[in-house]
């Protein structure tokens, strides 16, 4: 609850400041009124960010783009059966609060801390910490109490405010933080800037253009009607503001190297830094274990991969022969190991030169569902000898990405056992079966961290293709299609993809219809582009969401989704995540019947 869990949460972070003996008995307030302990309570701040995003599931799953395999993650997401005594769905809630209450405690010591030059600096960056919790909250939940002080007392009444109240808080602050004279212009290490408030803004903009002046006039076709577009139009301002600023010139495969994390694209990231941690092993995040099947053990220099969030066939046929991004984005070559991790294996990728890469045997090729069988022949013919397995401890394979997926698996000897097709779900379950997503890797990983957490890669929260994609969203919104397809196509160049000329020029290729195919509404072109562009980041639930498509995407693409389970036991369909009981019960501020539509026919004890 916010009355007591929150409270908790916020005194509990504040003293964790203060020595474990704490002999001389100081209070917080004496702690943080000094400029070395205002600066760790604002550091706490922007620390908290990475808890929010410990369960990658609540940002992906039930949605076109993910599956889950061998009954992993949290299936009641991905299935809509979810209900409001979920813990992936508390721990969300509770944690975006509990950033809420970090940043108010910032702007409360703040009164008692001595005067020193970035002091009020940094009260406009807790400012900025608390409107990004908001603006995730209000994606996930709706209407969500707003509060403004620090929690510090007993109170137990957080009433919900109403979703322009809500909105109307984001934007009021992000404006005066977008004009701020204190917040630098950008910045790339890990603190707000009066970037990050314009890149956020335009998105608060984009989603009250959604919620506030559209309606949804059937879901299951996702068709909806605008009413107003005055927050449209502010999003086109600011986002286009924002992205003319940056041009998009750095590569797409630069852009996500683990050597060039700080570069000119990046708006605002949570950064890990693995010298800074008293765990250089497993004291990072697991961005990198995400999204893809189980490639094997640590012991065969395989990355840890843990089957939760897969890839659909509609993700991958998305990408267009000559798409620079999904190369950039998929690990399409493994190669083989025998004892030498990092140099060999998966991670041979970033560790090992050319020459050395080139003296390695594959374990793994995974082509692209545009790769023909001759060009499949040909590779096995150009790397014969690279099939041979010796002293590697992994079996070869070839496996097109395609459904049906071709499975080419070789004999030590370096000659072919198996060459098969397998229906691609059906073939998920096999070890190895698709490329993972490469753009969180860690090259440093340890080989004592098998699991998860391994990783210390920046976790990228805003970046400048993502507002481009705002900006053609907003214009589309707003009626000019013209500007919508500058934007669009500006990304789409940089990737090397195809321009469009108009929306229904727009093609992709769907392997059930055995061709191309045009997609249902211009909101659908901009939808598959963030996918390319943004696939893996946690954006997809709350873009379907955004954009009124949830229940179409999910019963078109998404195997595991039966409309039933959406729909509540009061009729009403689950567009917002449950308000967790365990608030409603202990927040007086909050009735059964504030409870979200879709879980209002639950008992709450």
């Amino acid at each position: 609850m916010l009355g007591g869990l929150i409270s908790f949460l916020g005194l509990t972070s504040c003293e964790d400041f203060l020595d474990a003996d704490n002999k001389s008995a100081v209070t917080a307030t004496e702690k943080f009124s000094t400029k070395e302990g205002f600066e760790q309570l604002v550091n706490q701040a922007y620390f908290t960010l990475d808890t929010v995003y410990e369960e990658p599931e609540i940002f992906c799953a039930g949605t076109d783009l993910y599956v889950g395999i061998r009954a992993a993650g949290d299936a009641t997401l991905e299935g809509y059966t979810l209900t409001s005594d979920n813990t992936t769905v508390k721990a969300l809630y509770t944690n975006l609060y509990a950033v809420v209450n970090a940043a108010n405690a910032v702007l409360y010591f703040a009164g008692d801390c001595e005067e020193y030059t970035e002091k009020e600096l940094r009260t406009e960056e807790a400012r900025f910490i608390r409107a990004y919790a908001y603006f995730i909250l209000s994606q996930h939940f709706g209407r969500v109490p707003v509060i403004k002080s620090y929690i510090n007392t007993a109170e137990t009444s957080y009433p919900r405010n109403t979703l322009v109240e809500t909105y109307q808080f984001m934007i009021d602050e992000l404006i005066e933080l977008s004009n701020s004279t204190l917040l630098p212009a950008s910045d790339k290490t890990g603190r707000a800037s009066v970037q990050a408030a314009k890149a956020l803004l335009a998105k608060v903009y984009l989603a009250a253009g959604w919620d506030l002046e559209t309606t949804l006039t059937d879901a299951e076709s996702g068709t909806f009607s605008i009413n107003s577009s005055t927050y449209f139009n502010l999003a086109a301002s600011t986002a286009s503001e924002v992205a003319n600023a940056v041009p998009l010139t750095l590569p797409f495969e630069e852009k996500w190297s683990p050597y060039n994390e700080q570069n000119e694209e990046v708006i605002f990231a949570i950064q890990l830094d693995r010298n800074s941690f008293l765990d250089k092993v497993e004291g990072g995040n697991s961005h990198q274990n995400n999204f893809g099947t189980y490639l094997g053990a640590v012991t065969l220099g395989m990355k840890f991969v843990d089957s939760d969030l897969n890839p659909t066939t509609k993700t991958y046929y998305l990408y267009e022969k000559g798409d620079l991004r999904y190369d950039a984005t998929f690990m399409t070559t493994v190669y083989n190991y025998t004892n030498t991790w990092g140099s060999q294996g998966y991670w041979a990728h970033y560790n090992a030169t050319s020459a050395e890469q080139a003296n390695l045997g594959i374990a793994f090729y995974f082509p692209a569902w545009y790769v023909t069988d001759q060009e499949i022949a040909d590779y096995q013919a150009a790397n014969a000898d690279r099939f041979v397995r010796g002293e590697a401890k992994n079996a070869s394979q070839i496996i097109r990405t395609s459904d049906p997926v071709r499975w080419i698996l070789y004999n030590a000897d370096g000659t072919v056992s198996t060459d098969n097709e397998q229906n691609y779900l059906a073939a998920l379950t096999r070890v190895g079966t698709i490329p993972p997503i490469k753009k969180f890797d860690d090259p440093a990983t340890d080989v004592n961290a098998p699991t998860t957490n391994g990783g210390y890669r920046d976790f990228v929260l805003l970046h400048i293709s993502d507002i481009y994609l705002v900006a053609a969203e907003a214009y589309l919104m707003a009626g000019d299609e013209g500007q919508s397809l500058n934007y669009l196509n500006q990304v789409r160049n940089r990737a090397g993809a195809t321009q469009l000329t108009s929306f229904a020029s727009y093609q992709r290729y769907d392997p059930d219809q055995f061709g191309y195919v045009s997609d249902d509404q211009n909101i659908d072109v901009i939808l598959d582009e963030r996918a390319r562009e943004l696939l893996g980041e946690y954006y997809r639930w709350m873009d379907l969401r955004r954009t009124r498509q949830l229940v179409k995407y999910n019963e078109t693409w998404n195997v595991n989704f039966d409309i039933s389970n959406m729909r509540g036991g009061d009729g009403n369909l689950k567009w917002l995540r449950p308000i967790p009981a365990v608030e409603i019960s202990l927040n007086t501020g909050i009735s059964p019947s504030d409870q979200n539509p879709g879980y209002t026919s639950e008992t709450t004890e």
